[in-house]
């Protein structure tokens, strides 16, 4: 029997992912995904995603001018619970868009995930 593989992508908007803190609705509607984002400044404010499947990445958006004297933007990540990353931002001359924030790789056993996202300073921008 063959196996199939299908990759979704999912908007900010959507319904599986809760957030809690202080997270504002922004984008660009030229240049994020579906034409919105979710951004925070607020120290753990988090954001999870509940999904069935084998691995997840999370892309976001860092705005020109926000790495000043709030620092980079950093955010970690949990697996089921276990932490599994984190992203700390590079200035940049320009606002970057779809920057890769976090990538799973396969995951130990495909089913039933939740994916958690903190802020640990601000992350300008989450999708």
């Amino acid at each position: 029997m063959a196996s199939t593989s299908e990759t979704s992508r999912i908007d900010d908007r959507d319904p599986r992912i809760v957030y809690t803190g202080n997270w504002e609705a922004a984008g660009d509607p030229e240049h994020e995904f579906d034409g919105t984002s979710h951004g925070t400044r607020s120290n753990g404010a988090q954001a999870l995603f509940t999904f069935v499947g084998s691995a997840v990445s999370v892309y976001g958006t860092i705005e020109k001018g926000t790495l000043g004297a709030a620092g980079a933007p950093t955010s970690s990540y949990t697996i089921d619970g276990s932490a599994v990353g984190r992203f700390t931002g590079t200035p940049k001359s320009d606002t970057v868009f779809r920057q890769p924030f976090f990538v799973s790789g396969t995951l130990p056993a495909a089913g039933n995930h939740t994916l958690g996202a903190f802020s640990s300073t601000h992350i300008p921008v989450v999708k």
